[in-house]
C-alpha cells in the first residue's frame, strides 16, 4: 500500500471528497484511532446512513480499532485494486463507453416500464430508437448469464424483461406506488460521470474503482454469488460487470476482508455499516450499493457459526500488535538508556577536559571567555574530537597571545 499516493484529486484519482483528505492526513500523521472515529462520524461520509441508532454506544468505534492503518488508508482513498492485487479501474475514454451503454440499458427499461404500465405489448407500439435500446439490453442481459436468454433475432420484444432493473421499483410498481424500474441505473451514471474530469488525460487508468460492500459468514462461497452469473448480486454490481463484457474488457472481482466478528449478528451489522462508511459504497455516494447497510436478521445461536475463530484471529491478531510495540518500545527504551550512559561519560571527559584547560590558562593567563568562544559547537563533536578540539584552540589561543 502506497503511502506516497497523496489525497489530492487527479485523473488517476478522480474521488476525492474533502472529509477523505482530512481523514488520510489525520492517517499520515500518526493520529490516534479514536480522533480519526469521532472525525469520521461527525463528517458528511456518515450523512447516507437513515438509521443513527448504529451510532449510540462503542460498537462503531471498537471494530474501527480493529482495522490496521495501511488497509485503512487504502480504503478511503479506494485504492484497493492497485494496493493489493496490481489492478487499475477504466480510463476516461473506457469510463465514456461505459456511460453510453448504461444510457441504452436505461432506455430500455423505461421502454419496458412504459408498455407495461399501459398493459401495450405488441412491437408496433416500440418506436424504433426503443427496438434499438431493447436489443442491446438484451445482449446486456445475456452478456454474463451463462446461458443465453434472448436469440439475437428475436421478433417479439415482449420476452424482454430487464434483469438489471430496479427489484424495489418493480415490487412498488406492483403495489400501486409511483416508481422508476431504472432509478438506480441514472445514479449509477452520476457516479460514473463525476470521474470524467475535465481536461485530463483520458488514456490515463483510474486507481480508484467503484466498490461494493457487504457480509459474509463464508467469504469464499459468497464471492461466487457476485460473479457470473450474477444472479444473486446486486443489480448495479452486475450490470456494469456484464455492460463491461459487452465492450470486451476483461475485468477481475477481487474481496478483501475489512471486518470479523466476534459476537452476533448485530455486530456484522455494524461492520457492514462502518465499511460502508469508509468506502463511499452507497450507490448515491460512489459505490454500486443501492440498499441501506446493517439489514441482516439474526439468524439463531451463535454457537458453531464462526464467531470463536474470527475471536481468535482478530485478538490474537491485536495481541500480536500489541507485543510488536512493546517490544519495539523496550528497544527504544534500551537505546535511550544508552545514549543517556554516553552521553553522561563525554560530559565527565568534557568537565575533566576543561578542568585541564583551567590549569593550562592559569599557568598561561588566558581569560577562560576566550578560549569557550573556540569550542562553542561542543555538542556536535565526538569524545576524541572534543580533546582536540580543546587543546588546538588552547595551543592557537596560546599562540597568538605571545604573539601580541
Amino acid at each position: 500500500m502506497d503511502a506516497n499516493v497523496l489525497p489530492e484529486q487527479s485523473a488517476e484519482l478522480p474521488v476525492m471528497p474533502d472529509p477523505v483528505k482530512t481523514l488520510v492526513k489525520m492517517l499520515d500523521r500518526g493520529d490516534s484511532h479514536d480522533k480519526m472515529y469521532r472525525e469520521l462520524i461527525n463528517s458528511t461520509m456518515a450523512h447516507g446512513i437513515v438509521d443513527k441508532r448504529c451510532f449510540e454506544g462503542d460498537d462503531l468505534r471498537v471494530l474501527f480499532h480493529t482495522m490496521s492503518r495501511p488497509l485503512l488508508r487504502s480504503v478511503l482513498l479506494k485504492t484497493l485494486g492497485p494496493d493489493l492485487y496490481d489492478r487499475r479501474f477504466l480510463c476516461v475514454r473506457e469510463m465514456k463507453q461505459l456511460i453510453e451503454l448504461l444510457q441504452t440499458y436505461a432506455q430500455a427499461v423505461d421502454a419496458y416500464q412504459a408498455h407495461l404500465e399501459a398493459n401495450e405489448y405488441g412491437n408496433s407500439q416500440y418506436t424504433a430508437e426503443e427496438e434499438e435500446a431493447i436489443r442491446a439490453a438484451m445482449a446486456i442481459d445475456d452478456a454474463e448469464s451463462g446461458t443465453a436468454n434472448y436469440d439475437s433475432q428475436e421478433s417479439d420484444l415482449r420476452v424482454f424483461v430487464p434483469i438489471f432493473a430496479s427489484g424495489s421499483a418493480a415490487k412498488k410498481l406492483k403495489e400501486g406506488q409511483d416508481a422508476r424500474m431504472s432509478q438506480t441505473i441514472y445514479e449509477f451514471i452520476r457516479v460514473l460521470q463525476k470521474r470524467c474530469l475535465p481536461n485530463v488525460d483520458e488514456e490515463v487508468f483510474q486507481m480508484q474503482s467503484p466498490l461494493m460492500v457487504g457480509n459474509a459468514g463464508d467469504i469464499n462461497r459468497e464471492a461466487s454469488d457476485h460473479l457470473p452469473s450474477l444472479r444473486q448480486t446486486p443489480k448495479i454490481w452486475g450490470l456494469l460487470l456484464s455492460c463491461l463484457s459487452v465492450m470486451k474488457l476483461e475485468y477481475e472481482v477481487q474481496f478483501a476482508t475489512l471486518f470479523r466478528a466476534w459476537e452476533d449478528d448485530e455486530q456484522i451489522n455494524h461492520a457492514e455499516i462502518l465499511g460502508t462508511i469508509l468506502a463511499g459504497s452507497l450507490l448515491f455516494v460512489d459505490g454500486c450499493n443501492a440498499k441501506q447497510p446493517g439489514t441482516r436478521a439474526v439468524q439463531g445461536p451463535v454457537e458453531n457459526r464462526g464467531f470463536d475463530k474470527s475471536k481468535e484471529l482478530v485478538f490474537a491478531e491485536q495481541e500480536t500488535q500489541l507485543n510488536r510495540a512493546m517490544e519495539r518500545l523496550k528497544k527504544a527504551d534500551a537505546e535511550l538508556q544508552k545514549t543517556k550512559e554516553e552521553y553522561r561519560q563525554v560530559a565527565a571527559d568534557v568537565l575533566a577536559t576543561i578542568q585541564k584547560a583551567e590549569a593550562l590558562l592559569d599557568f598561561l593567563q588566558i581569560p577562560l571567555w576566550m578560549i569557550l568562544l573556540w569550542i562553542e559547537p561542543i555538542e556536535e563533536m565526538s569524545n576524541a574530537s572534543l580533546k582536540a578540539a580543546v587543546w588546538e584552540c588552547g595551543y592557537v589561543a596560546s599562540s597568538n597571545w605571545r604573539s601580541r
